[in-house]
């Protein structure tokens, strides 16, 4: 960890996926999903105190991911396959990042501006920082911030159906837990810019056509909006 080095942003991601298989390698633009994804989201550790990983699975069908994705300089974590709780926890007890940002690996409109906000946030006492307990963001542009010492202390608490999903099991706890919502001026939260099946990735991959590599990574889901693309 680089001298105050405060979080990790970390994106989840492998290559199983049952709806969308390989769907990490699938392409937008003149990029993979994840190369767009990781090309993105590094001009944060310049802007931020944080660092950006993957964390996907120790599977074999993984090897492949890790190994394009170490080549784009990113570090890799590898843990459970489907107990995404216990992935984030062995994740939290080997690099000691006082913050996670959870970011998935299916999200090409990931916003740097939302992680910042989130990150002003989550260092002014809060637990858990999320755009999604009342949404008001397109699917696709969420931000969750949360406190290492709390996600572990909250994981006794997770149920069995639970663990495949890294923050659920804290929406069903959200009254006890000190949490900020950001919420947006206008609510777009019937918007999908997700990639989760081929017809989301038939409408999404059209918008990154024609345009040059670094618009493909600038573009923003404000743009989309604004110029009232249909999704």
């Amino acid at each position: 960890m680089k001298k105050n080095t405060l979080g990790a942003v970390v994106i989840y991601a492998r290559l199983g996926s049952s709806r969308l298989p390989r769907k990490a390698f699938i392409q937008i633009g003149d990029f993979k999903l994840i190369e767009l994804i990781v090309n993105k989201l590094k001009v944060l550790e310049k802007k931020i105190p944080v660092k950006v990983f993957l964390a996907t699975t120790t599977t074999t069908q993984d090897d492949e991911l890790v190994t394009f994705v170490e080549s784009l300089g990113i570090d890799v974590f590898r843990g459970d396959e489907d107990n995404v709780v216990e992935r984030t926890l062995s994740f939290i007890r080997k690099t000691n990042y006082k913050y996670i940002c959870r970011v998935n690996g299916d999200c090409p409109f990931v916003d740097l501006d939302l992680i910042i906000e989130g990150f002003n946030h989550i260092t002014q006492d809060f637990e858990f920082i999320t755009n999604i307990k009342n949404r008001t963001y397109p699917y696709g542009v969420a931000v969750e911030w949360f406190k290492s010492s709390f996600y572990q202390e909250f994981s006794v608490e997770v149920d069995e159906k639970e663990k495949e999903h890294v923050t659920m099991h804290l929406y069903r706890l959200i009254d006890k837990i000190n949490y900020y919502g950001m919420e947006a001026e206008v609510n777009h939260s019937e918007t999908s810019l997700t990639i989760d099946t081929v017809n989301d990735y038939n409408n999404i991959k059209r918008y990154f056509q024609n345009i040059s590599k670094e618009s493909q990574i600038n573009l923003t889901y404000k743009k989309i909006l604004k110029d009232d693309y249909t999704i």
